[in-house]
């Protein structure tokens, strides 16, 4: 297993089983989880990135609060406004 992920690191417990029955092991899945997981083991593959914010939405002055009032608009790149900053 460890010279599987080392050649392959992007395959989970499920593609491992498959390699492992390639070479000759027959193993179940829970099984190749667990020794994953004590062996430290985890598929690398891009993961969401959900939390990072958007660089090409702008924020505006929110100018009917007085003089700037330090309240701001926040407006997407298609003219949508997505909340008050402030």
């Amino acid at each position: 297993m460890d010279r599987c992920h080392m050649e392959w690191p992007l395959y989970g417990s499920r593609r491992m089983v498959d390699w492992l029955a390639d070479e000759g092991h027959r193993v179940n899945r829970k099984r190749v989880q667990r020794l994953m997981r004590t062996m430290g083991m985890v598929a690398t593959y891009p993961r969401r990135r959900l939390s990072l914010a958007d660089r090409a939405r702008r924020v505006y002055p929110y100018l009917c609060c007085g003089s700037g009032g330090g309240t701001q608009i926040s407006i997407d790149g298609k003219g949508r406004c997505l909340g008050l900053l402030g």
